[in-house]
């Protein structure tokens, strides 16, 4: 496993990290090393959609529809 490991000013690492105070104002050693596996490539936003695409049929409604179809049916929730 690869790691990288540097000694560095406490004060480098405020707003990074919460350092107790018998940690700062010191020379720390700080050492990095991986926790999981490389995370995979993100995907174009457009070729997400593109995937998307299809997925909810089309049945000819629009918004308003979809809005008094739930509606109706919130209003006769008990």
């Amino acid at each position: 496993m690869e790691a990288i490991r540097r000694i560095v000013d406490a004060e480098r690492l405020e707003g990074l990290i919460s350092l107790p105070d018998n940690m700062k104002r010191r020379r720390l050693e700080l050492i990095i090393t991986p926790v999981s596996e490389p995370l995979g490539e993100k995907k174009d936003v457009l070729a997400a959609l593109e995937s998307l695409m299809g997925a909810v049929p089309d049945d000819g409604k629009d918004l308003e529809d979809y809005r008094r179809e739930r509606l109706k049916r919130y209003e006769s929730a008990d």
